[in-house]
């Protein structure tokens, strides 16, 4: 039995302390353990943005996620403020200041808040494992986000997938592509949560040189852990 908590547990020979919006100090606090039997936060009269954000959203969240699929990230508020959407050739400008994002200014005027929603910046930081889909026919968030995330956390060694379904846009309307990616993201969470054998695009990868000539799909006889990713285009 493990302890944590924001003081320490004298009468536990192993404890640790910290909070639960430390994701360095939950990721100690749960390195080698099967279950979890208590997570502690503040009553629902709290103030939510003061007093339960931090505990009950981000330490949720930070105690249960062991695997990821983003779909179409948008990775750098930063080069996408400055885009524009390929379908209308409309400004990506207000989306982020006024709209989707409200970050409240432009990239000028509130230049932190666009570093801070922006995954890239802290993809130092990450280390839950992601698939990624994100189609070089996306009119709504350039395909360039997606490569922009996946080579960044490749550079710095991180389990991440990239799934490219050619000529889709921001979501996938092929019947055959829409099962494609079932597949995968069910082996994928397989592998990860119930420790279920890695297929071959994910343990080796599959190169877009090779787009067509295998699917990757076969299970490895090991159920051995990926610790980097790679770059799928069926």
């Amino acid at each position: 039995v493990r302890g944590f908590s924001l003081e320490p547990h004298p009468d536990l020979e192993d404890s640790v302390v910290g909070d639960l919006s430390d994701f360095d100090a939950v990721r100690a606090a749960v390195a080698g353990v099967d279950t979890i039997i208590h997570l502690g936060a503040y009553p629902d009269e709290a103030d939510f943005i003061d007093e339960l954000l931090e505990p009950n959203v981000r330490g949720l969240y930070h105690v249960c996620a062991a695997a990821v699929e983003a779909g179409a990230p948008v990775a750098n508020m930063t080069s996408a403020y400055g885009g524009i959407r390929w379908g209308s050739g409309a400004s990506r400008m207000m989306q982020y200041e006024k709209t989707q994002s409200r970050l409240g200014g432009s990239l000028w005027e509130a230049r932190e808040r666009y570093i801070e929603n922006s995954p890239l910046f802290w993809a130092d930081k990450i280390e839950t494992p992601i698939l990624m889909m994100h189609n070089d026919g996306d009119t709504a968030v350039p395909w360039y986000q997606g490569i922009e995330l996946f080579v960044g956390l490749r550079r710095l060694a991180k389990p991440v997938w990239l799934v490219n379904y050619n000529g889709e846009q921001h979501g996938l309307s092929k019947y055959q592509n829409r099962k494609d990616f079932a597949i995968r993201m069910q082996q994928f969470f397989d592998h990860y949560l119930q420790d279920a054998p890695a297929p071959v695009w994910m343990s080796d990868g599959i190169p877009a040189v090779d787009k067509g000539k295998t699917l990757g799909l076969d299970l490895v006889e090991q159920p051995t852990r990926p610790t980097t990713g790679g770059q799928l285009q069926p």
